[in-house]
């Protein structure tokens, strides 16, 4: 699948995602020269909520303003699909040439993989973002995780500014 010279704006939700429902699997992606303005969620989110595998995908040339978590990756095991899927994957993805712009400084950007299930060869190459500060004094433990819910909101304000990466291997 190839998407290029899109906008999206999304309000109320994520603007660009993988998810949340994934009941099969999703491989070869390429999305390119992408304009996201507003998103009360993720501007670029992928959740593998459901035992999909999601793979091979590559964001290029994006732009984003005004998203609260410009990007959001998480393996859940709400398992709603039929047949015991198991848990599923995120893994070889790539993020070339994207700025973004967030509003929120309690959801930074966040790879969040399941114990076991770890999000694995997520590249970044040429990404610019940028988050507010000022929320304060916040808690270092690991936030809670509801591995049901999807929502960037539901993991609560990650205790920290930049990148929130939590069960991720081979990330550079």
């Amino acid at each position: 699948v190839r998407v290029s010279g899109s906008y999206l704006s999304a309000v109320c939700c994520n603007a660009l995602m993988f998810g949340s429902e994934t009941c099969g699997d999703f491989s070869d992606y390429q999305f390119a020269k992408i304009r996201i303005e507003g998103s009360n969620k993720s501007g670029l989110g992928m959740v593998s909520m459901d035992g999909a595998k999601i793979s091979d995908v590559h964001y290029r040339d994006i732009t984003m303003t005004g998203v609260h978590s410009p990007i959001m990756q998480k393996i859940g095991t709400r398992k709603r699909c039929g047949n015991s899927p198991g848990v599923g994957s995120i893994s070889d993805v790539t993020y070339d040439n994207i700025t973004a712009t967030g509003v929120s400084p309690s959801f930074s950007p966040t790879l969040w993989g399941e114990s076991g299930h770890r999000i694995n060869g997520v590249t970044f190459t040429n990404v610019d973002i940028t988050v507010p500060g000022g929320n304060g004094t916040m808690s270092t433990a690991v936030p809670s995780n509801d591995p049901g819910d999807y929502n960037p909101k539901a993991i609560g304000t990650r205790p920290a500014y930049g990148w929130y990466v939590h069960n991720a291997d081979n990330i550079t």
